[in-house]
């Protein structure tokens, strides 16, 4: 009996001192199980991103495209930036237009299209080079018109700038003007419907121009320089200095300051 009992205090000390290497090796095989459980986890999550990002939220996918959508700066092979010699060999049309002219082309070329959709392509330059064109749609031919082809460029481009913008229109023949403009850092795309009257009956131009923002700016400064050119040819009285100061070839103060400050 005592015996047993010395046997059994023996294993129970020899219990005791292998103790911690059990509770270690147990913590051990707990954090393997606890890592494993881990990476199957993150396994699963990694799984439902993929297919809630891919299939389940179109919509949230297409609004973070949407956000980086660059707008196009080409129709139908011709290219904002390209130059008239350039635009005349890829649109032969353009060629019967074009002849004749010298240096670089001001005023604007339209194109009739063959396409049912379409009505022409209004090509606009400066300095030679082209900064925009506009494209003019069949109204009767576009589903539901301007609100149908609005429907279709906002899904293309995303959300527009502004929507359904009211402008004012000083020409005799137009009701209304009202436009949805959509740019980014190069381009800026506009999206019209000018409502008028047209051999006694009511008319829509649907309307889509793109734009290249610098040769635009360029544009609207050679303008207002030739606005500047004709407004300082107009005759006017004059004072004597001014006048000898313009005889001798010189712009008058007046007139300098007037210049720096158009």
């Amino acid at each position: 009996m005592m015996q047993r009992l010395f046997c059994t205090e023996d294993f129970a000390e020899t219990f005791r001192v292998e103790d911690p290497v059990i509770r270690k090796d147990r913590e051990e095989v707990t954090l393997f199980l606890m890592n494993r459980r881990t990476v199957k986890q993150l396994a699963i999550l990694l799984i439902m991103w993929v297919v809630l990002g891919d299939g389940l939220m179109p919509g949230h996918a297409e609004q973070i495209q949407g956000g980086a959508v660059t707008l196009p700066r080409s129709f139908q092979g011709v290219r904002l930036g390209m130059g008239q010699y350039d635009l005349m060999a890829i649109t032969p049309e353009l060629k019967r237009t074009m002849h004749g002219t010298n240096g670089s082309l001001q005023r604007p070329l339209i194109v009739l299209s063959k396409d049912r959709y379409l009505h022409h392509v209004e090509y606009r330059f400066s300095r030679g080079v082209l900064r925009e064109l506009a494209i003019y749609y069949n109204h009767d031919h576009i589903p539901r018109g301007y609100e149908g082809l609005l429907a279709r460029l906002k899904e293309a481009y995303g959300q527009p700038m502004t929507e359904n913008m009211e402008e004012y229109d000083p020409r005799p023949d137009v009701f209304s003007v009202k436009k949805t403009v959509w740019k980014d850092h190069a381009t800026m795309a506009v999206l019209s419907e000018v409502r008028k009257i047209r051999e006694d009956q009511e008319a829509y131009d649907v309307v889509l121009t793109l734009s290249d923002l610098a040769l635009q700016q360029v544009y609207e400064q050679d303008q207002e320089r030739r606005r500047r050119e004709q407004e300082l040819r107009i005759p006017i009285p004059l004072s004597e200095q001014a006048t000898q100061e313009q005889r001798a070839g010189k712009p008058s103060l007046k007139g300098t300051q007037r210049h720096s400050n158009g």
